[in-house]
């Protein structure tokens, strides 16, 4: 890209700048002979290079503490060099050399991980200062460009491991999609295209349509706005809250989390709290308020609302089925309720207070869950079934426990057994970008 750009330079009358940053990720020796390239380039082309580093060891030790990946973290310094860089050198853009391949690898993995329209438009030629000069260019053609010049590309060791996402898609996925789907990047393309459309649409509408105002707080809305929304809008003003929170940095929108108001409207009247991480979401009387929870922003909160099958993950590694069938139905499960007459069921971390009665009285689940022997880190996600504003019943059996089922006080309307499995998440070792 570096070398393309200078060629253009006189005619467009560019000032370019080459900035190189070393993320200590290889080992010293590969660093050294990358920026002795990069001099080496920087000499011939006539440029200043501005070069950068991370502390030894920071971004494994900062993965490490924040439970991100490896690939996330470097990213994230990288570009921080680059828009500094680009601050205090006075330049108007910053360009990379992403290109065409990049932006397919991308569109395939964010299609794996569920991504919304978004996401599955792959890399942008543009945004803000950010300027991708080869998007539309793919990597072979690159190689060919240099390699009339006489230049050998230098390429990252790191690139060929397979344990990181990317070079997973790259190196395993993408051959065999090229067996089965030839030509499969330029209807990937087209899908990018569609989806800028469709994304352009529903931002326009979020914007119109927007139901939160600002409070000293956070952000709040009436009820009955946000229900009247069509369910991808509530998902968008959602992702426009958790963005202007300075929650999506380095994260990814909890979408599994907040799920349930993608898909149920809870009762007229219900009471209750959402939260996870920094997310602070509740419902009081007939209004919504989100808050940024920086008092418990290392809890992790959770709550699913019960509507037929589900299928979901819960901190601590725990994978939670959960079927639904009529009484007299036989059912397989690891635990096994029989419940009636509440309007709401769900799912949901230990909160403050929390009691639930038994056959010796009404007892404190922090105080159960100690006489369990829960271990402390634990107590926090232990699953907690909830009927309104009754618990049910506590599963403590993954942690060490036992499952505690609570004495109701609701009865009446057709009884419903729940059969609810939680099984260990398996690890596959691979590092996620």
């Amino acid at each position: 890209m570096t070398v393309g750009l200078c060629e253009i330079a006189p005619e467009l009358s560019l000032q370019i700048v080459l900035a190189y940053f070393n993320h200590r990720i290889r080992s010293e020796q590969e660093g050294k002979e990358e920026v002795a390239f990069l001099w080496e380039l920087s000499t011939r082309l006539g440029i200043p290079l501005i070069t950068g580093a991370a502390g030894e060891g920071e971004l494994y030790n900062q993965s490490e503490t924040e439970k991100r990946s490896l690939e996330d973290i470097a990213r994230e310094h990288r570009y921080q060099f680059l828009y500094r860089t680009a601050r205090e050198e006075g330049v108007d853009y910053i360009c990379t050399a992403h290109t065409a391949t990049d932006s397919v690898e991308t569109q395939i993995i964010r299609f794996f991980q569920g991504s919304s329209p978004s996401g599955l438009r792959g890399i942008r030629p543009m945004s803000g200062k950010l300027l991708r000069p080869l998007i539309r260019v793919n990597r072979s053609e690159v190689k060919d460009f240099l390699q009339i010049r006489k230049i050998i590309p230098r390429e990252d060791r790191t690139n060929r491991d397979v344990r990181f996402l990317r070079n997973g898609v790259r190196h395993q996925l993408l051959p065999v999609l090229e067996g089965v789907f030839p030509g499969f990047p330029t209807a990937l393309y087209r899908l990018g295209e569609k989806m800028d459309w469709v994304h352009a649409f529903l931002e326009e509408e979020t914007r119109v349509r927007n139901p939160w105002k600002r409070n000293p707080a956070g952000w709040e809305c009436r009820r009955e706005e946000f229900f009247a929304l069509p369910p991808i809008l509530r998902l968008y003003s959602m992702y426009n809250l958790y963005d202007c929170s300075g929650q999506g940095k380095g994260h990814r929108f909890p979408f599994g989390f907040l799920y349930p108001l993608l898909q149920k409207i809870p009762p007229r009247g219900w009471t209750g709290v959402w939260e996870q991480g920094g997310i602070h979401l509740s419902f009081k009387e007939d209004h919504i308020y989100w808050e940024s929870n920086i008092v418990q922003k290392k809890k992790k909160g959770y709550l699913y609302i019960l509507e037929g099958d589900m299928d979901f993950s819960i901190p601590g590694g725990l994978r939670l089925q959960v079927r639904c069938e009529k009484q007299g139905s036989k059912v397989e499960g690891e635990e096994v309720f029989t419940v009636s007459g509440y309007r709401t069921l769900m799912l949901r971390s230990r909160r403050p207070g929390d009691c639930i009665r038994t056959a010796q009285g009404r007892k404190s689940v922090k105080k159960l869950l100690s006489e369990l022997k829960i271990p402390s880190e634990a107590r926090e996600v232990v699953p907690v079934l909830q009927g309104e504003d009754e618990t049910i019943a506590v599963l403590a059996g993954p942690f060490g426990g036992k499952t505690v089922q609570g004495i109701p006080s609701c009865q009446g309307q057709e009884p419903i057994t729940l059969s609810i499995q939680i099984s260990k998440i398996p690890t596959s070792g691979e590092v996620c970008e």
